[in-house]
């Protein structure tokens, strides 16, 4: 080999050699950045990768009447899913089931044998129910904030709750009151993407709404509600409104309205009148008082 031919192979060993230095170089500076200069960026990004945030209801405040008496309370609800594949003891799973949630074996069998990948059980459960089933592998256990209403006062005075808002009525108008706020809850995920079970965990407790007290006195209320069937009943009306107030105040102390058995549509405060319908009640008073008649 001709000296020329041994100084190119030279050149070309020099020239690899600096070629893998220089890829090893790139290799550690980029080793570097990834590990000290962006490790927070990283150590973020693979915390939202293996971790799950969502948000727990808070309890929303009680509506009372004048005495106390509850008119819309809420309670907390448990809804029950399984994933059967995740399932490792089938039988014990079955009769825990069973136990807590007063489901028939059956039920509750057909649940956590199923080929599907996610099963729903039917209902809503008691809220203990969260508490033994939360590590259960397979069992997802979710908080549900469901509205009741144990008086005849109609959804047109109080309004309703969607998603967790008050819409229309007592239930809009104070929904920042009655609401509260909502807590947090954070999970650990697999690398598939599922959430662990036992490995969520209650970071902010929810803060409950207030309640809020009404004029309102359920005793009258009753009382109002039964009067005004009978009397559409007896007469054979389409529907009827009653109010009660104190005179002295003004204050409302029973509101009925009843259009085809339905005290939804509250027409006692939405509906319009004649003016001078309106304004009788306030002649006959005068007369009345003066003794001008009887």
């Amino acid at each position: 080999m001709s000296k020329r031919q041994l100084e190119r192979l030279e050149w070309r060993r020099r020239f690899v050699l600096l070629a893998w230095l220089f890829a090893a170089l790139i290799i550690v500076v980029r080793a570097a950045q990834l590990q000290i200069a962006e490790t927070g960026i990283w150590q973020e990004r693979a915390d939202r990768q293996h971790q799950t945030t969502a948000e727990v209801p808070a309890q929303r405040g009680k509506i009372l009447d004048r005495n106390g008496a509850p008119i819309a309370i809420s309670q907390v609800r448990v809804r029950v899913s399984v994933a059967p594949h995740e399932v490792r003891d089938a039988e014990a799973t079955v009769a825990l089931l069973s136990e807590v949630l007063q489901i028939s074996s059956a039920e509750a069998r057909r649940a956590v044998l199923s080929d599907r990948k996610w099963v729903v059980l039917s209902g809503l459960f008691a809220a203990s129910a969260e508490t033994r089933l939360h590590n259960v592998r397979g069992i997802y256990p979710e908080r549900q904030i469901r509205r009741f209403l144990p008086s005849p006062v109609g959804s047109g005075l109080l309004g309703v709750v969607a998603d967790g808002s008050g819409l229309g009525g007592i239930e809009q108008t104070y929904d920042s009151v009655l609401r509260g706020a909502p807590g947090a809850k954070v999970g650990r995920r697999d690398a598939a993407g599922n959430e662990i079970p036992g490995e969520t965990f209650l970071v902010d407790e929810p803060v409950p709404g207030a309640d809020v007290t009404l004029t309102l006195d359920m005793d009258l209320q009753e009382i109002a509600h039964q009067a005004l069937l009978d009397a559409i009943e007896t007469t054979g009306a389409r529907g009827g409104d009653l109010v009660i107030t104190d005179p002295m105040t003004g204050e409302v102390l029973a509101l009925v309205s009843l259009a085809g058995g339905d005290d939804a549509s509250l027409s006692v405060m939405n509906a319009p009148y004649e003016q001078g319908s309106s304004f009788k009640p306030f002649v006959v008073t005068g007369l009345l008082d003066r003794g001008l008649a009887s």
